[in-house]
């Protein structure tokens, strides 16, 4: 089994008042956590704030670094960046057996968006490189488009978290109708400048895929 390979390399500067909201809701989902729900649950904050566009699983060794090098080659094709983002709600989702995952879901206009973006994409990795993509590689098959306010986890890999599903959801719709529509302010966030690389050497196992 591989380990799992994050691309951190490409990065906006956020509104602030995105900021403000996503650091207060986190601190007090945190707060809630702790006076409401089992003494054992462990509080996971978010480190970087961030919306992921594709989830690319299921790749072989000799096509995830090639993969990244696409990713980038696509983007130097898409910029400059020009489009707007709304975040509408908060959502629980059960990710594991011990573990849930809270995040601040996109709104419909955002998700067609990104979701035009994201099939730029795989029609370049399948049609220019011939890369197949999983059934679980699909965006529309995972979670929909957003950024993650924070994670819940019992530390025992034995602990079920499904019995405080309930709490949870109860504590986010909470925190939901407080900040629900209201993460950037009144209007959407627009992206309109420039992505930036991070300098990163890479290491390929294997051939580049052939470019039709």
């Amino acid at each position: 089994e591989l380990p799992t390979a994050y691309d951190m390399g490409i990065n906006y500067q956020a509104s602030p008042i995105l900021v403000e909201n996503f650091l207060a809701a986190s601190n007090r989902l945190e707060q809630v956590a702790k006076e409401r729900l089992p003494s054992n649950l462990t509080f996971k904050p978010q480190k970087r704030l961030h919306m992921s566009l594709a989830y690319l699983c299921c790749l072989r060794r000799n096509e995830t670094d090639w993969v990244r090098e696409i990713l980038h080659e696509w983007v130097a094709e898409q910029r400059p960046f020009d489009f707007t983002v709304q975040f509408d709600r908060l959502q629980c989702w059960h990710k594991g057996h011990n573990s849930i995952t809270n995040i601040i879901v996109a709104d419909e206009a955002t998700q067609k968006t990104v979701m035009r973006m994201v099939h730029s994409l795989y029609d370049k990795m399948k049609q220019q490189y011939h890369i197949p993509l999983s059934f679980e590689s699909l965006r529309e098959n995972q979670m929909p488009i957003h950024m993650t306010l924070a994670g819940l986890h019992y530390e025992g890999d034995n602990d079920d978290i499904r019995p405080v599903i309930p709490a949870v959801h109860q504590v986010i719709s909470e925190l939901d109708h407080v900040y629900g529509g209201s993460w950037t302010g009144s209007g959407p966030m627009r992206v309109t400048h420039d992505p930036k690389h991070s300098a990163k050497g890479v290491w390929h196992a294997g051939p580049r895929p052939k470019k039709s």
